[in-house]
């Protein structure tokens, strides 16, 4: 059937004719061509080889006149892809929209969970359970009582160990639950309210009590003219029920949010993608707004930042520079723009850095696709049928040695740690390593073209388990070697 979007969304095309420019830390995109309209991502080990893959909600066939499907993306680990195989998502004539993962049935390897929609039916989740060989099989569909489901996350909201789905339906205007069985299967839905049009949700414990809530970015909040949205909170009761919503301004149009804690004071905060901004007219840049949490399931008031493009319809949260600080990628749906917001640390965020992807990027996600230690993007590009792959330019590898190994006692050891670029033709990294030992600072050396070394002769007899911590530079994120064991004869 032809690809119909069934969340609110507001898309103006802009053909981009220049040459494509980066900043930052990520590198130039690599694109991988999948079937049409790509329109929700997830990423886990779908085949057990230790290594990320992909899976996106995609068209059936290549004139989106069957079922919508999810199409895999096999990872190789140095951050290139695969195009694997392309799986029937939900009942006939239905598409597939936006997608979580989770392992449903405790076998060990993740599953998917899809949120479909149709012409004329109500729409529902399907379950796909991996084959656990890159594949998934048959899907199993559950209601969600309401016409029109838009998003899904996963979590335990009862503590029974076993996974649940949570499910924004924007005609009831409602979050349904439907508690995991841990075969795979679901119990039926039990929908709870929360405000006009909520379309993407996210979940973290807000109050502390070790029990998961839910947020909701509700499109319309209670404007009638559907400009002012708001942000509901569900606490959670913990057997899998939620006490009525908490309601917090949210700004103008706002489509989804994130999780975390940006400020480091141990409370979750709320990242909202606000498709216009501060602007009801929605002819500015939109923004992410930032939502500061008290520790009790309340929000503070919303502090907003600008984007590089309108229309700010997604976002995901990572550590990209790896200072621990959460930062904020944002996706515009007014072009092929991503806005990437370094977080401060206080709960505010940096000036945004433009990226450019492909036509029109609808979803991220975070992972380390190439086993550097840094987190790299993959971009959902609705409109020109592609994934992109963002390798981050920050990403080394730390090597590090000892000879002689093994030494004796009052010998001189010499530890040598060898950083490089992940990426090919990038600069030599700068910088110092410190050598550990568990808890013990051997030492810390400086850089010279890429390599660092320290000398010793006081280790004591024993087995001496040595690592190297790179201090990063401007270019480059700090990293870790792997542990060598350097062995001390008497």
């Amino acid at each position: 059937m032809k690809h119909v979007s069934f969340s609110v969304r507001i898309f103006v095309l802009i053909l981009i004719t220049s040459c494509l420019a980066f900043a930052g830390n990520f590198l130039a995109p690599v694109n991988y061509q999948t079937n049409p309209y790509p329109t929700g991502m997830v990423t886990g080990d779908f085949n057990h080889d230790g290594i990320p893959d992909l899976a996106m909600t995609v068209c059936g066939d290549v004139n989106c006149a069957t079922t919508g499907s999810v199409q895999v993306l096999i990872g190789k680990g140095d951050g290139t892809f695969i195009l694997g195989n392309v799986y029937i998502a939900g009942p006939i004539g239905t598409t597939a929209d936006t997608m979580a993962s989770g392992d449903f049935n405790n076998d060990g390897t993740p599953d998917v969970v899809v949120v479909n929609n149709g012409i004329n039916t109500f729409g529902d989740v399907s379950v796909l359970l991996a084959d656990g060989k890159g594949g998934f099989l048959a899907p199993v569909s559950y209601p969600v009582i309401g016409s029109t489901p838009v998003w899904v996350q996963v979590a335990d909201f009862n503590g029974d160990h076993k996974l649940d789905l949570a499910v924004s339906v924007t005609t009831t205007n409602s979050v349904s639950i439907l508690l995991g069985n841990g075969d795979g299967t679901f119990q039926p839905a039990v929908s709870y309210a929360v405000e006009s049009g909520p379309q993407g949700i996210a979940v973290g414990d807000l109050n502390g009590d070790g029990k998961v809530d839910i947020v909701a970015a509700n499109q319309c909040g209670v404007d009638p003219n559907c400009r002012l949205g708001t942000i509901s909170v569900l606490l959670g009761n913990g057997d899998g029920t939620f006490q009525k919503e908490l309601s917090f301004p949210g700004g103008f149009f706002p489509l989804s949010v994130a999780i975390t804690d940006f400020n480091g004071d141990g409370h979750l905060d709320v990242a909202v993608a606000d498709a216009c901004g501060t602007d009801p007219t929605c002819t500015s840049n939109g923004t992410v707004g930032i939502l500061l949490g008290n520790g009790d399931g309340t929000l503070q008031p919303l502090a907003s930042y600008t984007a590089t493009a309108g229309l700010i319809v997604r976002l995901v949260s990572g550590d990209f520079n790896g200072d621990h600080h959460p930062d904020v990628v944002a996706m515009s749906s007014q072009g092929p723009n991503l806005t990437v917001f370094l977080g401060n640390g206080d709960g505010t965020l940096g000036p945004g850095t433009n990226y450019v992807t492909s036509l029109v990027p609808i979803w991220a996600v975070v992972g380390d696709f190439n086993r550097d230690h840094a987190q790299d993007l993959a971009i959902a590009n609705e409109f020109s049928t592609d994934i992109s792959i963002l390798l981050n330019g920050g990403g080394t590898q730390v090597a590090l040695t000892s000879a002689p190994n093994p030494s004796k006692a009052h010998q001189s050891v010499t530890f040598t740690a060898t950083v490089t670029a992940t990426s090919p033709g990038l600069p030599t990294p700068t910088g110092t390593v410190t050598f550990v030992s568990k808890s013990r600072t051997l030492g810390t050396a400086p850089l010279v073209a890429g390599v660092a070394t320290l000398t010793r002769s006081n280790l004591p007899p024993g087995q001496h388990p040595v690592r190297a911590n790179y201090s990063g530079d401007t270019q480059y994120n700090p990293n870790v070697s792997a542990t060598i064991t350097q062995t001390v004869m008497p």
